[in-house]
């Protein structure tokens, strides 16, 4: 691999190519070792994020901004589902984190409780419920509802609240759209949860 003399070393043709190859192989093995070490520490890639329509919290609104301050080479890509769709395909593996309105199971999830929004009665400013400083769901009895879909778990759990204090909820529009219902309450054809 060598060429000597008594004033030089010089490298054969052999030896060259020897010479040239380990260091490719010496490149690979550092950018392995710098990708691994980049992915473990979360210096980039993806995160997918369930969240719900109707989470209007700042609180959420302001961490992809934070995250992605700190970690400027992972992509954020963001899914609005219902809090029941969001547990099954935080199951299934298609999204990484979940925002939902429930508490879940945390024999299977890893979950902290992010913000604890109260539950309001939205009324329109021609319903006699908007003039009470306080609104029990029994008192609610008479009136139809707005609701969100389904798939969304804070629908059965207003009907279940429904149904323990003694009524059906009269249910005359669903939808996924947090917006929507309100100004479908605003024009006072029914109240919202």
């Amino acid at each position: 691999m060598f060429n000597r003399s008594s004033k030089y070393i010089q490298l054969t043709d052999t030896g060259e190519t020897f010479l040239r190859h380990s260091q490719e192989v010496v490149a690979l093995f550092d950018n392995l070792i710098q990708e691994v070490e980049s992915s473990l520490q979360l210096d980039k890639g993806k995160i997918t994020i369930g969240s719900p329509p109707i989470t209007g919290s700042t609180r959420f609104a302001q961490l992809p901004g934070k995250f992605k301050k700190n970690f400027p080479d992972i992509d954020i890509a963001l899914f609005e589902y219902g809090s029941k769709t969001i547990e099954r395909e935080i199951q299934n593996g298609s999204i990484d984190i979940g925002v939902i309105c429930n508490s879940p199971d945390i024999s299977i999830y890893h979950a902290f409780n992010l913000a604890n929004d109260p539950l309001w009665v939205i009324t329109s400013p021609e319903n006699p419920l908007s003039k009470l400083t306080e609104v029990t769901l029994a008192s609610l009895h008479n009136e139809q509802f707005v609701m969100y879909r389904e798939n969304f778990s804070l629908h059965q759990k207003i009907v279940s609240g429904c149904l323990a204090a003694g009524f059906q909820p009269q249910i005359i529009f669903e939808t996924s759209q947090r917006e929507l219902m309100t100004q479908i309450v605003a024009t006072n054809l029914g109240v919202a949860l």
